[in-house]
């Protein structure tokens, strides 16, 4: 996140009054006397804490990580290596090294533009205004579940711009309707970049700060949903307080916003392709296990995809209509009657088809790899009918068969390759996109030139804040440094009696606060790192350590209440649509609710998960 200019930045004196300030919190704290038992080494790193919190809140986040990370190098007990591995040579920061060039690959297409005008130009977003303010937040949040949060806002305003123009909503003119569609989008924004850890550094430095690994499925299992209900919670006080007049949404012309859509290309094709390919790479390992209450779950969610989607391929409009007739109702009665059959023999014990997946471990990429070739067959028909790309669409259905097959017959193998992908963790899918997108040529140009990506794509400042967070994380919790075992014993003996009940909703309250007034990034490392000590070091508490450092995660990315939270923050509440003042009424109180909703609803769902 980028810093608001602020006054120190603007007053020269001022701010050379904040440097020296943070350059003696950052050096000379080891060299004072420590107090309360500590030892010279953990005093030192609440000094680099203190000085880089500072820095950061005042002046600018990027130079302020590199002074975070040398004076922590200078430590003893730290020192030069420990500094950089936890830094720059750590997973996290390849992670979003790489997840930003391929992020940045997919922006440079009209992917984005082109999911959010289908969204507010199909026939349900024109029923009413609400359904159209709906399915625009909903494509917002979609995309923003596997983008940047400031690349996808910047991207996204040119089209909100544009459909307040055909509604004919001038700026500075304090109009509800476009005041709600600025601080929703940037809301959705925010909440969205919560609900996975794919392009989102928050949940990401949450998980390293308490050294847990949680896997991607189970985090969205229970973020997605906490999402989805805080964005309707959003809507709901949208509509009570601010109560727009949303009727002209039902009568503006979105045929408008296709104009400048272009046709798909190869480029986006396979930029698309390789993107999904990568999160298939991040969300396989943890789906394919030896979980019957994830098979359940899992063979319900493809039987209502397949039969949804055959459902409305019965009734589309289209010029394929009788093909797509056959298809639908094909699709909806086999898919129909197997499931029925399914819990029909399972219940009366004639034959349980889900343990029979279940015991292959990849139940997901059965039904999947199954989902797609039937998807694919119609496919093949539609080409047949139009006499063209018909080898491509037959080659197609083959390799999704194939693979279907194969992971079959192979078992062994199968279970060997996917333990090889879990193994390699979360930076490896992004490494492997950066080089087929860099490999792979259309037109005489690459689907993402690196020196671009690295020049335009990737936001520095906030990868070298993630980097002085990182190291800043790693020294808090060094047993070398002492600090971790000082929290321990005091902390212990202060909240020894506390109920787990308040001692959630300290965390809770805590982590919406300060990232809503200060850098997320810290609020991620210090609040799990912090939680992570004191679940661990009491005896008497049930809390789950998981699902309450997953809800910090989270929730260091709900910032939506100041303009410092966040960059699209900032942006809103100087829009001309949006004021500071609006964004911090609506925000904190969604704040409040968001909130009671992790602690009474979101952490028991998060404990049952992970």
């Amino acid at each position: 996140m980028e810093r608001i200019s602020i006054s120190p930045k603007k007053n020269l004196v001022t701010r050379a009054i904040v440097i020296l300030i943070a350059l003696f919190c950052d050096f000379g704290f080891r060299f004072l006397p420590a107090p309360w038992g500590l030892s010279q080494d953990a005093f030192g790193v609440i000094g680099v804490f203190i000085g880089s919190l500072l820095l950061w809140m005042t002046l600018s986040i990027d130079w302020p990580s590199v002074l975070c990370i040398l004076a922590l190098a200078l430590i003893p007990n730290f020192g030069f290596s420990t500094a950089f591995t936890s830094s720059f040579g750590n997973e996290t920061f390849v992670f979003l090294l790489f997840t930003f060039v391929c992020t940045y690959a997919i922006s440079k297409t009209p992917l984005i533009k082109r999911i959010a005008v289908w969204f507010v130009s199909n026939k349900l977003a024109r029923k009413s205004g609400w359904l159209f303010v709906t399915m625009f937040f909903a494509s917002i949040t979609l995309v923003g579940m596997f983008m940047s949060p400031t690349v996808l806002f910047v991207v996204m305003i040119p089209i909100l711009e544009q459909i307040l123009s055909l509604a004919k909503i001038e700026k500075n003119t304090g109009n509800k309707l476009a005041k709600m569609l600025y601080i929703g989008m940037a809301f959705c924004v925010s909440i969205s970049s919560g609900m996975t850890p794919i392009a989102h550094v928050f949940p990401i430095l949450a998980m390293n700060a308490a050294g847990l690994s949680i896997d991607y499925f189970s985090y969205m299992a229970f973020a997605v949903p906490v999402g989805i209900v805080s964005i309707i919670i959003m809507l709901i006080i949208f509509r009570l307080f601010l109560r727009p007049d949303v009727k002209v949404l039902k009568t503006i012309d979105t045929s408008a916003l296709k104009q400048d859509l272009p046709k798909v290309n190869k480029s986006e094709i396979l930029t698309l392709s390789i993107f999904l390919f990568m999160i298939f790479l991040w969300i396989t390992p943890s789906i394919c296990m030896d979980n019957i209450i994830l098979t359940y779950v899992l063979f319900g969610l493809f039987a209502v995809i397949a039969l949804a989607w055959s459902l409305y391929t019965l009734v589309a409009e289209s010029k394929h209509k009788i093909i797509n007739s056959v298809f639908g109702a094909t699709y909806a009665l086999g898919v129909g009657t197997f499931a029925v059959l399914a819990v029909l023999f399972k219940l009366t014990n004639i034959f349980d088809i889900f343990a029979l997946l279940n015991s292959t471990k990849y139940a997901f990429l059965i039904l999947f790899m199954s989902f797609v070739a039937l998807v694919s067959l119609k496919a093949v028909f539609v080409a047949i009918s139009e006499k063209k790309h018909v080898f491509a669409k037959v080659l197609l259905f083959l390799v999704f068969a194939a693979i279907a097959v194969l992971i079959c017959l192979f078992n062994s193998e199968s279970l060997k390759v996917i333990e090889f992908i879990k193994n390699c963790k979360t930076a490896m899918p992004p490494l492997v996109g950066t080089v087929l997108m860099c490999i792979i040529y259309v037109d005489g140009k690459p689907l993402v030139n690196i020196q671009d990506a690295f020049k335009n794509g990737i936001p520095w400042s906030s990868l070298l804040m993630c980097a002085g967070t990182l190291a800043l994380g790693a020294a808090l919790t060094s047993n070398a440094i002492g600090l971790k075992a000082f929290l321990e014993t005091n902390l212990t003996s202060v909240l020894g009696g506390i109920p787990d009940l308040l001692l959630i909703t300290i965390f809770v309250v805590w982590a919406l606060v300060q990232t809503n007034l200060s850098s997320n990034m810290v609020t991620a490392t210090l609040v799990a790192t912090v939680a992570n000590t004191v679940v661990l070091s009491l005896a008497s508490t049930t809390i789950c350590l998981p699902a309450i450092v997953a809800i910090i995660g989270m929730l260091a990315s709900y910032a939506f209440a100041t303009p410092p939270s966040m960059p699209h923050i900032a942006i809103t509440a100087s829009s001309g649509y949006a004021d500071t003042k609006d964004v911090f009424i609506f925000g904190v109180v969604l704040m409040i609710l968001v909130g009671a909703i992790a602690i009474f609803a979101g952490y028991p769902l998060a404990k049952i998960i992970l």
